[in-house]
């Protein structure tokens, strides 16, 4: 416990801006601490200067008070943590949700049935905040002025949320992934949806072995919020490139992307819990795998197409491959144009 005469003048009291906050969103302590998944005598301690509670625990009371980042910060500070503003702001996975392969919808009639569901299971998983950004990462895009995105934003009953899409084939997760980090960490965007779906194609990745083609009707989504880079969840700097000319070796460039990936989080190979990667070359993969001294049993994949590699993951934390804690490197190579890597601390999901 913190005694009020430590505290520095310039600090505002936890206790009174929680009950604030709080106050303002209409809850009672019960209310909120069913929310925030606390005992209502431990939130009664906090309020009242008898516990500091951990980063973990007041972030997640902030997310069931709907604060924004500025309301974050004062929490944080108030509480002796570091504040997540300025400069430390990136973003953190928050939610994931996957549809696996055919019949996993109950609507497989509508191509946009997989996106759809898999948006819908990641929200839960997130706690159902709201997003005001999707993304849709998707090798078959809707029709000429019509994207996917809006249609599966309207479907998921997220309003006015902004939505787009983008076709970057089999790097388009990873691509959707830098382009979400970039407006959660500029703070355009509170929380962004992203949903990597490949449904109704006809061969978006070629060629396509028999295994692969079960991707084609998945779709795979994650929640992200802002956070900083001690949380679980947290996601490193996504290294992106593109090579139309093909002067360098697929695997020579999956590698240099891997390691500025690792270099920009301070792991090296044997840090590696997890290679998650998508199909590109399987080649290429396989390749570097074994420059990375990673072994097959920790490898996710190679899948494909935009939502292979989501599906992926997806897939992983439902059957238990993928624990919190585990530091994934994630890895996209696209035939002759695009290459992507990234390294994220796995999260603690709800669900």
């Amino acid at each position: 416990m913190i005694a009020t005469s430590e505290r520095p003048t310039d600090t505002p009291d936890l206790g009174s801006v929680l009950r604030e906050l709080r106050r303002r969103r209409g809850l009672s302590q019960l209310d909120l601490a069913a929310a925030a998944d606390v005992s209502a005598r431990h939130l009664s301690f906090v309020e009242n200067g008898r516990s500091r509670p951990g980063r973990e625990l007041l972030l997640r009371l902030a997310d069931r008070l709907d604060a924004d980042a500025a309301q974050r910060d004062t929490l944080l500070v108030a509480a002796g943590h570091a504040p997540l503003r300025p400069g430390a702001t990136g973003a953190v996975v928050d939610g994931i949700g996957g549809v696996l392969g055919p019949g996993d919808t109950g609507d497989t009639g509508a191509p946009a049935a997989s996106a759809v569901e898999a948006g819908r299971r990641a929200l839960l998983s997130a706690g159902s905040p709201a997003v005001d950004t999707v993304v849709v990462a998707t090798a078959t895009p809707g029709r000429p002025g019509r994207p996917a995105a809006p249609e599966v934003a309207d479907r998921l009953g997220l309003g006015d949320a902004a939505a787009f899409d983008l076709a970057t084939v089999c790097g388009g997760f990873l691509y959707g992934l830098a382009n979400a980090v970039g407006l959660v960490a500029s703070g355009a965007s509170e929380r962004v949806l992203l949903i990597a779906s490949d449904a109704g194609s006809p061969e978006p990745c070629p060629p396509w072995t028999t295994a692969a083609r079960q991707w084609l009707a998945g779709a795979g989504a994650v929640v992200l919020r802002a956070g900083s880079a001690d949380e679980p969840g947290a996601l490193g700097t996504v290294v992106l490139g593109t090579d139309a000319r093909r002067a360098v070796p697929s695997a020579e460039r999956l590698y240099a992307a891997s390691l500025r990936a690792m270099e920009a989080v301070g792991w090296t190979a044997g840090d590696i819990d997890r290679l998650a990667a998508d199909r590109g070359e399987p080649e290429a993969v396989v390749a570097l795998a074994g420059r990375l001294n990673v072994s097959a049993d920790r490898r996710l994949g190679p899948a494909g197409g935009s939502a292979g590699l989501a599906s992926s993951l997806a897939r992983a934390a439902r059957d238990g491959t993928l624990a919190a804690g585990h530091r994934v490197l994630l890895t996209a190579y696209e035939g002759d144009r695009t290459w992507a890597a990234a390294a994220l601390r796995w999260p603690r999901l709800r669900g």
